[in-house]
């Protein structure tokens, strides 16, 4: 299938998308050497838009030639892709009233003449038989030539296709920069984030709003805009009375939903402007490892990011007005997610050369939220400009040059409604025991480091800092304060989504405000919680035996301290009256000696923490770092107080480290929640690999977190948010972006 144009012609395509692997699948026809590549760990990629469990498949535009072009594609499906069944042409039921709905009638009419047709309450009933139906209140008509497509699976397939064709298909190569020849008229390649470089004499940048990351050409032309999608759990007797449906569409409103999937979930959405980032317009393409749609036809595990309150109400209204049955049944299972478009600017598809590349460089992108009801017919879009056959209208429509303040005319059902911003706060949390002091003192430039590291990405990040916790000391009451602080701050900065980044014990506090708020409902909608060094299963014993030795040099570092009155009558009764007894102070000559013996004096302490209750070598050790680290005078003071016995309610908090029970059962339920969690320990390469908290074994949440600074773990420990006591300070922020994009989840 060569051809004179295509004779030693070499393709490179960045993006393993539909709109990527179908241009390939194209060229490749035609003779071209292609070679596709993917930023994800596989082809085609878990979290791409492209990888769904559904799309709809339908030719009702109120533009003719969108009309035209997904009738060749629904041809293409019946005719070429039959034998792979991933194309369910179960019909579509359209409602609305506007003029858009009735352009969009009278085009698929003039095509589908025997397939299309008007319904009145009466006619809509033989379409969906058995199925309780509200009054329409809209102008419907249905077309039986519309269907969708298994969006998964399809790209699946497709992928093969172009591997049986010749094409390599290069996974985990992730696009840093295109390459220009010495005289910059021509692009020449592509070089990735390690390095490596591909040549061509074409590159094809298909990556969606990735393509504003390679080439600043687009960034005038190309929004990234986050849709909300619910997918419903019917019940058998449900599944079998829908199964049959038609897709249900509402242009008035954009509500849309599916029919039941073999495995009983049921899709429903709004195809509208979407949420935005008030920032940077470029999405991200994660890999997550909660992301499971579109691999097959098995109960899809969803990648939970919850939707914003007001959408979520915004689909049960628009499913009340069609199937109110399932509307109304509380008991039906709901998992919600954000989906990202790739608009272009009026919604036209961006087919177009760099104006300045020699025609070396070529857009294909924008997908807009009707790419993959073309399919394959993308593929031939992009080779029809490449050999220069658009006809001169599409020509015209997909042009990189086209008028960017032209009115949005393509698909009204989404465009003509307005964009809302996506604002997500990431929330920092200090060691909240009573009497610590949490905030910025506790975290040192991590809050504004992370802001800035995330000032590029798709939404719009805002680091708060919880204030200093005010608490009798109970938990209970520390996580009460804690969700009503965060629900003032969601109203009052109208935040769409939470990121809790907490250390220490505020890790503990920062999964139960998690599950707190999944039992009212998932009212804050907190999506990762990121703790820092944190004892979801308690202290390592090994801590106790290392500090122990040294807990005289702490207290002497703690007595230089001006604000702290009488070092040894409030620090030592503090650590004594928790520890069980009291340690005086030893002179330079002593410890000295004692540097000289430490291994025997490690085994020692080590012995004598065997004897120890639990919590009372828990809370030594959380003491001996938090009295000089994060008390000041009056905290102190305080402590003392409780040490001599005229208050312990400040203990109670602490006393959650010994319930093992109670810390296991916290650590398996954030494990298995749709939130993304992660703990990241302290390890000390240097001393035996060494650490502060306990690590289970075989657990892909706990993250190492490796320092060779510190002298011990409680010097890790309070020095993890400085590059001057943290070796490796800079990786942790890096981590921590990576975490927090995954929580974006571009799908759909």
């Amino acid at each position: 299938m060569s051809s004179s144009n295509s004779d030693n012609k070499s393709v490179i395509i960045v993006g393993a998308g539909v709109f990527g692997l179908s241009t390939a699948y194209a060229l490749l026809r035609d003779g071209y050497q292609v070679t596709v590549v993917e930023q994800s760990d596989q082809i085609p990629s878990e979290s791409g838009s492209s990888t769904d469990i559904s799309k709809i498949v339908r030719a009702d535009y109120s533009s003719p030639v969108y009309s035209k072009l997904a009738a060749e594609s629904i041809a293409d499906l019946e005719q070429n892709w039959a034998q792979d069944k991933f194309f369910h042409q179960c019909g579509m039921l359209v409602l609305g009233e506007s003029e858009y709905a009735q352009a969009s009638y009278e085009n698929v009419k003039r095509m589908y003449p025997s397939q299309v047709n008007m319904l009145d309450d009466d006619s809509v009933k033989k379409v969906l038989p058995n199925v309780p139906l509200n009054k329409l209140s809209h102008t419907a008509y249905v077309n039986r030539a519309s269907g969708w497509i298994e969006s998964g699976r399809a790209t699946a397939v497709l992928a093969d296709k172009c591997k049986e064709l010749g094409a390599t298909l290069i996974p985990s190569f992730s696009v840093k920069k295109v390459l220009w020849n010495d005289k910059h008229d021509r692009v020449v390649g592509v070089e990735s984030t390690d390095d490596t470089t591909l040549r061509a004499h074409l590159t094809i940048i298909a990556s969606g709003a990735w393509s504003t990351l390679l080439d600043d050409s687009l960034n005038k032309m190309l929004l990234a805009s986050a849709q909300s999608v619910a997918m419903i759990k019917l019940t058998e007797e449900q599944y079998e009375r829908y199964k049959n449906s038609p897709i249900v569409i509402n242009l008035n409103t954009g509500i849309y939903m599916f029919p039941p999937t073999s495995t009983r979930y049921f899709k429903v959405s709004k195809h509208h402007a979407g949420y935005i980032s008030r920032e940077r317009n470029a999405p991200v393409s994660i890999d997550t490892r909660r992301e499971q749609l579109g691999k097959d036809d098995s109960d899809p595990q969803l990648s939970i990011s919850k939707i914003p309150s007001v959408m979520y109400e915004e689909l049960r209204q628009g499913l009340k007005q069609v199937y109110p049955e399932i509307a109304a049944d509380e008991s039906l299972e709901w998992k919600t997610r954000m989906c990202w478009y790739c608009d272009a600017q009026n919604g036209d598809y961006i087919i177009d050369y760099h104006p300045h590349s020699n025609k070396s460089l070529l857009f294909a992108t924008g997908g807009s939220g009707h790419a993959y009801k073309m399919y394959t017919v993308l593929g031939n879009l992009v080779k029809g400009r490449i050999d220069d056959t658009l006809d001169e209208e599409m020509s015209n429509m997909f042009s990189i040059h086209r008028d960017t303040q032209q009115v949005p005319v393509v698909d009204k059902s989404r465009l003509d409604t307005v964009r809302r911003d996506f604002l997500t706060a990431f929330m920092a949390e200090g060691q909240q025991q009573h009497n610590f002091k949490g905030g910025v003192d506790t975290f040192g430039t991590l809050p504004g480091d992370l802001e800035s590291a995330l000032q590029d990405s798709a939404r719009q990040y805002t680091s708060v800092v919880y204030p200093a916790w005010k608490t009798s000391g109970k938990l209970e009451d520390a996580v009460n304060n804690l969700h009503a602080w965060m629900t003032e701050q969601r109203d009052q900065h109208h935040f769409t989504s939470f990121i809790l980044v907490a250390h220490s014990m505020g890790g503990l506090l920062a999964c139960d405000v998690y599950l707190k708020d999944v039992s009212n409902g998932n009212t804050l909608n907190i999506t990762a919680i990121l703790n820092q060094d944190s004892p979801m299963i308690g202290l390592h014993p090994n801590v106790f035996a290392n500090t122990g030795t040294k807990l005289s040099d702490y207290y002497d570092k703690f007595n230089k301290i001006k604000d702290v009155a009488s070092g040894a009558t409030v620090l030592m009764p503090f650590v004594g009256a928790m520890w069980g007894s009291t340690r005086p102070g030893k002179s330079e000559q002593q410890r000295g000696k004692e540097k000289e013996k430490e291994k025997q004096e490690q085994e020692q302490q080590q012995a004598t923490t065997s004897y120890l209750k639990p919590a009372g070598a828990a809370i030594a050790a959380v003491s001996a770092v938090g009295a000089g680290a994060y008390f000041g005078r009056d905290k102190l003071l305080e402590a003392y107080r409780a040490a001599v016995g005229l208050t312990t309610d400040h203990l109670l908090f602490l006393s959650n480290l010994w319930n093992t029970r109670t810390l296991k059962e916290r650590l398996d339920s954030v494990e298995k929640a749709p939130v993304l969690f992660r703990n990241y320990y302290t390890h000390l390469p240097h001393l035996n690999d060494r650490t502060f908290c306990l690590i289970p074994a075989d657990s892909d949440t706990f993250i190492r977190a490796s320092n060779s600074l510190p002298k011990d773990e409680i010097g890790a420990h309070v020095g993890m948010f400085a590059s001057s006591s943290n070796s490796n300070y800079h990786q942790l922020v890096k981590d921590l972006v990576t975490d927090i994009l995954k929580t974006e989840n571009m799908s759909l």
